[in-house]
């Protein structure tokens, strides 16, 4: 601003400059013609700025030709114009230099063990909420003062500096910082990590890579970690596609729980269930259905307490008896029934999964699947190396998904770069094969609920994805999606004498050990998702879901030997 400021007052004083010869010859030559008096070119000077500046002149009065008078008008109008305009543009940038908000430069002084994020996108923005919500210290660097001036008014910590170069980096506080994030372009990300590396060389640097391969220049930089999203996503789908609910939950999953079934029910901006809790949904009370998880950016809480929330983009698995479970699908309007395949089909052949596209994701996919029994068939434009059954052509083209088998298909993998692409491969998917189950990539964050409207049965965002897992790594977690926890389980026991005659609310259940009990067999029937004054009698069976701890602490707590899980 202050050299904007300077450069203003530069220019004024060059034009002045430049006009002043060819005026006081103007004025030397009307007084000469029309007044008949021969003025110097100093005399000439102080008229011209006597009238600019409209302070008087009178001792060159009266004029006695009307040329002199209208060119005098015409210097007073002149002057007062050109004065108004310098100064109103002078004083406006001299304030404005003086209270104009700017963007910090430095870190504070007193933060430490901090994270610098350099760069600032939809990944890190979803990498910020998990580690504010571990209440983790972190500074955003970016070299935009715009950027950075939006980012503090969003509460987000941020400095302006470029982390490209040592003073940028300095300036963001990486001597007392405990780890690095770059999240920009590949060769950006390369220059920020060599910078920090020579400088820190004990810091951990996590770098994120675009493409494939690019991944080793970033670990020649001094990267500790480099995570590639697309990889990283393409890995989570195929965990989804082999096991698309948690272990434990494997039994009502295949069919082997009499009375019991699952559904995944997606949380969509201003519905109902959007900004409420397990406890405040009320679910049981009012449909006897069960949350026996949580899923938020690709990763499952299982057993989730009263108090977990449940926010817009939130999946929810409830577990309950199937007419109970569709009372509850209106609540969402773009949730979808879980579709369970099995491994074999009839006659011995293995159940098909279509990956449609062939990035990074889908190969990512394949690959993650080649030792399933699934036959893995694949829809793209460009033929792969290998031996991948390939099936050239668009995925949004009927006849090619009719001759990739999808009217057979048991999963469908929508891995397409372009979103709309991806709706409309949903579209066509769902209503070919009503009953096949589809997860999807979301490139953007925005159209996750659009893609469960076509007709998905699951969506993972790229970007909340990636982000979520660098989250486990700063906060020193596996990168192990929470789903596949084998201590999270299903268990069959007898009603302890302690619970005989008490409900569900006076035993404590839930309070005192965590484990959350989803059905009671009494006899030939099975009540799903009891309620809390449900009462507990001598002979009845429950049946809970819990980790193996929980399940403890239970026996504990009732006595009588720790519940075994039900056999897988």
């Amino acid at each position: 601003m202050r050299r904007s400021l300077q450069g203003r007052l530069a220019r004024a004083l060059a034009v002045f400059l430049a006009a002043l010869p060819p005026a006081i010859a103007i004025t030397v030559w009307i007084f000469a013609r029309y007044e008949g008096r021969e003025l110097t070119w100093y005399q000439a000077l102080l008229f011209l700025v006597e009238t600019v500046t409209t302070t008087g002149y009178g001792e060159l009065l009266p004029f006695r030709s009307p040329v002199t008078v209208f060119f005098s008008m015409a210097l007073m109008i002149v002057g007062v114009i050109a004065i108004f305009m310098y100064m109103t543009v002078l004083a406006g940038d001299w304030l404005a230099s003086r209270f104009q908000e700017l963007p910090p430069t430095r870190a504070p002084k007193k933060l430490r063990g901090h994270v610098i994020i350099c760069g600032y996108t939809p990944l890190v923005e979803a990498l910020l909420i998990e580690l504010q919500e571990h209440r983790q210290r972190f500074l955003v660097l970016d070299p935009r003062p715009d950027r950075v001036l939006e980012l503090r008014r969003a509460g987000v910590p941020a400095v302006h500096a470029d982390p490209t170069t040592a003073p940028g980096l300095q300036a963001g506080g990486l001597d007392s910082a405990r780890a690095l994030v770059a999240d920009l372009d590949d060769s950006t990300n390369a220059t920020i990590l060599l910078q920090a590396h020579h400088l820190r060389d004990d810091l951990p640097l996590i770098g994120t890579v675009e493409h494939r391969g690019h991944d080793q220049f970033l670990r020649y930089a001094g990267a500790s970690k480099v995570i590639l999203p697309k990889e990283v996503i393409g890995r989570r789908i195929a965990r989804w596609v082999v096991s698309p609910v948690p272990e434990g939950l494997s039994r009502i999953r295949a069919g082997d729980i009499p009375g019991l079934g699952l559904l995944h029910l997606f949380i969509a901006p201003h519905s109902s269930l959007e900004n409420t809790t397990v406890r405040t949904a009320r679910l049981r009370e009012r449909f006897g259905v069960s949350i026996v998880a949580v899923w938020r950016r690709g990763r499952a809480v299982l057993a989730p307490g009263p108090d977990q929330p449940l926010a817009a983009g939130t999946v929810v698995t409830v577990a309950g008896a199937p007419d109970a479970l569709a009372q509850i699908q209106p609540l969402s309007g773009v949730q979808r029934r879980i579709r369970f395949g099995r491994t074999e089909r009839a006659g011995g052949k293995r159940e098909i999964c279509i990956i449609a596209g062939f990035g990074d994701v889908g190969a990512g996919v394949v690959r993650a699947l080649a030792d399933t029994p699934l036959d893995v068939r694949v829809i793209g434009l460009t033929p792969p190396e290998g031996g991948v059954t390939y099936i050239q052509g668009d995925a949004t083209d009927e006849a090619v998904l009719q001759q990739a088998g999808v009217a057979e298909a048991a999963t469908f993998v929508v891995a397409l770069n372009d979103d709309t692409a991806a709706i409309f491969a949903t579209l066509m998917v769902r209503r070919i094969n009503p009953g096949a189950r589809i997860v999807a990539r979301a490139n953007h964050l925005q159209n996750v609920a659009s893609l469960y409207m076509a007709g998905a049965d699951y969506v993972l965002s790229v970007p909340e994805v990636a982000g979520s897992s660098l989250a486990q790594i700063l906060l020193g977690h596996s990168d192990r999606p929470a789903a596949a926890a084998p201590e999270a389980t299903l268990a069959k026991l007898p009603v302890p004498p302690a619970l005989a005659g008490r409900s569900l609310a006076q035993s404590g259940i839930g309070r005192l050990t965590g484990c959350m009990v989803i059905a009671v067999r009494r006899g030939g029937n099975l009540a799903a998702g009891p309620v809390p004054d449900f009462e507990l009698q001598a002979g009845d069976e429950l049946v809970l879901f819990g980790t193996a701890a929980q399940l403890a602490s239970f026996a504990g707590a009732f006595g009588g030997d720790v519940p075994e899980a039900t056999a897988q």
